[in-house]
């Protein structure tokens, strides 16, 4: 019904469809080509630094980068023809070894660097370079079919698709020796765009300011930047338009309901931070490290290579850039080591005991990380299109601490998608709670002539503070927006070391 509390029935439905002998779906994996990988990366860097003055210096480089594409062992790649639904062998039945797939040749990146020292105490530096994505297309591409062929069908609505006694069909190992296989309806293919292979580039800049302070400090001011364009990633094209499911599957004919993942450089991504430090060196037994960021990361996935987008509709695909999945709006660390000053010299019971300890210490805190709400709408009927998301029908307010015993937000402004609606909340359109911690440790050198022994005793989150994670998301629990996931509780480990 899509009402809060209320426990959907496909559980029940599952085990009567089991009783009865009458699934309504199947799937099978079959390994029937060992999976092999074979390729290459090369790369040459060229830098070069020039002091233009006593303040001012330069710094330049350049980057050149080949990746020929990926082979199998004892053949090329693979890739669906659309035209013909047939999958082309590299290397076999006169096919390309590269199955007319076109990447760039040649990549170069260039780095700059300038650093100006405005006075003794103050130093201005500035960066700008590029990056090429090194990932090994071995990760993606391994094992989908021929080497791979997973196979699946699902009928539609409440329906069986087959019965307990005639099984899954068997599946038949494919002969490569022609260089085309027809792609057997029901096994998913994960098959690269030949206009869209290049690697991803990656522009990153930056801009601090670093200045000596009083008490041995340094600190620094930074703005830091970058931007990626062309992330590797899939597309399922074999998705329905709303109110017409399975059978409205694009190639629902050829392929049935198996996956139909258009593999190429799809994605972008942008990060933008404010970034400050402060700093002392050991000295006098001291050593202070802090660091504060504020930041927002943007994306349309979190990962890269082997990852589907959450919209594969082309109507809906603008809504898979939102907030990073990782992002956190603000991070403060401060880290510490001091080495206690007491007894140093003392030779009495008392000061040999509370003499030569040292205390570290690392204080975190930070914005929780973003997460979406899923929702169901089966009247939607768009099996394979994207993700159906709760709507929001106003602000959702905070109501109580994290925890169990209370609701995070207010789960009263949200409802189930109907008719042809997707849910209007978008992806990682919600933040969970915000995290503190304190490790601490402590030290104790003990010198016997030559020796020296070290005594430990260290306690990860040492207040035992509860770090909470991101609420229950299911409308239909009860209870949604109830947080019960918890970071690791205080750990302690004690140890001796001893050094001859």
């Amino acid at each position: 019904t899509g009402a809060p509390g209320y426990q959907p029935v496909q559980g029940f439905n599952g085990y009567a469809a089991f009783m009865l002998g009458l699934p309504s779906d199947y799937g099978k994996s079959l390994q029937a080509e060992l999976m092999t990988t074979r390729e290459w990366q090369h790369g040459l860097y060229v830098r070069d630094r020039w002091q233009v003055n006593e303040k001012l210096t330069f710094n330049g480089g350049l980057r050149f980068e080949m990746y020929p594409i990926m082979r199998r062992a004892d053949r090329g790649l693979e890739r669906l023809d659309f035209s013909t639904f047939d999958v082309l062998i590299g290397g076999r039945g006169g096919v390309p070894d590269d199955v007319d797939l076109k990447p760039r040749s040649l990549y170069v990146a260039p780095r700059l660097g300038l650093a100006y020292r405005i006075n003794d105490s103050t130093v201005l530096r500035v960066g700008y370079g590029i990056t090429y994505n090194p990932m090994p297309w071995s990760r993606p591409l391994r094992g989908f079919y021929p080497l791979t062929i997973a196979f699946s069908d699902s009928a539609a609505g409440f329906n069986y698709i087959s019965t307990l006694e005639q099984g899954i069909p068997s599946i038949a190992t494919p002969d490569l020796s022609s260089g085309r296989v027809r792609l057997p309806r029901g096994v998913d293919m994960r098959t690269p765009d030949p206009t869209n292979v290049d690697r991803a580039d990656l522009h990153q800049w930056n801009m601090t300011l670093e200045r000596r302070l009083p008490l041995e400090l340094v600190g620094s001011v930074a703005y830091v930047g970058t931007r990626n364009n062309g992330g590797y990633a899939d597309f399922n094209l074999n998705y329905a338009e709303p109110g017409t499911g399975n059978a409205g599957r694009q190639f629902f004919a050829q392929a049935g309901t198996a996956n139909i993942l258009h593999w190429g450089g799809w994605t972008s991504s942008k990060y933008h931070a404010l970034q400050t430090t402060l700093n002392r060196p050991f000295k006098n037994g001291l050593l202070l490290k802090g660091a504060y960021t504020w930041s927002k990361a943007m994306n349309e996935t979190d990962d890269d290579g082997w990852t589907s987008v959450t919209w594969n509709i082309p109507d809906q695909r603008y809504r898979n850039y939102a907030r990073a999945g990782y992002d956190r709006t603000h991070v403060f660390q401060m880290a510490a080591v001091y080495e206690l000053p007491f007894f140093k010299e003392s030779t009495n019971p008392v000061g040999w005991v509370l003499k030569d300890w040292q205390v570290n210490g690392i204080f975190s805190a930070f914005s929780g990380t973003p997460f979406s709400i899923g929702g169901n709408n089966p009247t939607l009927l768009a099996p394979g299109a994207g993700f159906v998301s709760i709507n929001q029908n106003g602000d959702a307010k905070r109501l109580g601490r994290p925890g169990p015993d209370e609701k995070f937000l207010d789960p009263s402004v949200f409802s189930q998608p109907s008719g042809l609606q997707w849910g209007n909340s978008g992806r990682n359109a919600f933040r969970g709670p915000s995290v503190w911690n304190l490790d601490f440790s402590a030290f104790r050198n003990i010198r016997i002539g030559r020796y020296r022994g070290e005594l430990r005793a260290q306690a990860s989150n040492v207040l035992n503070h509860s770090r909470w994670g991101n609420p229950n998301t299911n409308f239909n629990s009860p209870t949604f927006m109830q947080i019960f996931t918890v970071d690791t509780p205080r750990t302690v480990q004690l140890g001796l070391r001893f050094q001859f």
